[in-house]
């Protein structure tokens, strides 16, 4: 069974104009793709608070300095680079993001389209070294598995830290 995300209404408030964005549903990472002008990884450089503009953005919005590592699909080029999204980056992480760009900032608003890759443990390179001189699907599926990787790992972390917690409650 595929996983449904429900429709987002996401509001950008400027000074001068209001904009609507309609947030799509989830159905497969083939179609995400095929949807998105630009993918890349990127790893965050810093909290999003620093760059917030007070009356440019609403609270849902956070806007990161992003570092474009690697390019997969699009214009996007290796470098600095800002993104808005309505998920939450940690500095320092590594991201896989399917976004497009828009008005001088890459857009990557459902958390579908921000896969986190986690933090490189031996170095970024060991990242963009992973999927250098491969096509796009077998980079795409390198970085799934490295996500897939992530996401064990951390529900380890969390399952042992539930047993020290559920260890310390006196019965």
């Amino acid at each position: 069974m595929k996983k449904i995300h429900i429709l987002i209404l996401a509001l950008t408030l400027t000074a001068f104009t209001a904009s609507a964005l309609l947030l799509g549903i989830f159905h497969d990472y083939d179609s995400v793709e095929s949807q998105s002008p630009e993918i890349f990884v990127a790893s965050c450089t810093t909290d999003p608070p620093t760059l917030f503009k007070p009356g440019t953005q609403t609270d849902n919005v956070n806007t990161y300095a992003i570092e474009i590592l690697t390019p997969i699909k699009g214009t996007n080029q290796p470098g600095d680079a800002i993104l808005n999204s309505l998920h939450w980056l940690n500095v320092g992480d590594t991201y896989l993001i399917f976004g497009n760009f828009r008005d001088g900032a890459y857009q990557a608003f459902e958390d579908y389209r921000v896969v986190p890759l986690g933090r490189a443990i031996f170095s970024v390179g060991e990242i963009t070294n992973s999927i250098a001189g491969k096509s796009e699907d077998e980079q795409l599926q390198i970085l799934f598995k490295r996500a897939l990787d992530n996401v064990n790992r951390q529900m380890k972390q969390e399952q042992e830290e539930k047993q020290r917690f559920e260890d310390s409650i006196r019965k």
